[in-house]
């Protein structure tokens, strides 16, 4: 995992619980030997900044720009490479989770993170949280991103985090197809491993 990259970026600041960077966190986090660049976090922070009150048909284009400065961080080539997906039972996330962890996939899960000794209530407390595996069958997993509520510490089950999930509206809108991220609650991406040197 990239924790030395992450841990040297909150030292700086350019990371942490303050910052809206957990969704660059978690993948930077769970990506080994992947290194997110400083420029990504800060690129993404002014994404945040200045799209995120926006209504998602209008934020979308930005979207993807940004997955696309993301996705070479990662190993990848493009926001093409990132997969969306929605589930709605502990028993979904179980077997989608299971099936990544075999076929070496990362996981980023959106869960309600409200804090009710940190957060002002009535806000929107989306935060992503990247799942390290501990074991395979039964599934088990550490998260891993900027900050973890409490109860989200330790080895956990996809039953453990499934009560934190976002539930996304699963309204049909015309631009679904085109931005499939836009009612998924979880990210997933191929863990980029490099070549063995023969």
């Amino acid at each position: 995992m990239s924790e030395s990259n992450y841990r040297r970026l909150r030292k700086l600041g350019i990371t942490g619980r303050d910052t809206p960077t957990c969704f660059i966190a978690a993948c930077d986090r769970i990506a080994p030997p992947a290194r997110v660049e400083a420029m990504t976090y800060l690129l993404y922070t002014g994404y945040v900044e200045t799209h995120d009150n926006m209504p998602k048909k209008a934020r979308n284009p930005a979207y993807i720009d940004i997955l696309n400065v993301l996705a070479p961080d990662l190993g990848l080539d493009t926001h093409k490479d990132f997969g969306f997906d929605n589930v709605n039972t502990a028993r979904q996330l179980g077997q989608l989770v299971k099936m990544c962890f075999r076929r070496d996939i990362g996981v980023v899960l959106d869960i309600d993170a409200f804090d009710p000794n940190y957060d002002a209530p009535g806000g929107d407390y989306c935060h992503a949280v990247g799942l390290v595996l501990v074991n395979l069958e039964p599934a088990r997993f550490i998260l891993r991103s900027t900050y973890l509520p409490r109860g989200l510490g330790g080895v956990l089950t996809p039953t453990d985090v499934f009560a934190w999930l976002q539930h996304q509206d699963q309204k049909k809108e015309p631009y679904i197809k085109r931005y499939p991220f836009n009612n998924a609650n979880i990210t997933t991406f191929p863990i980029y491993r490099p070549p063995e040197a023969s």
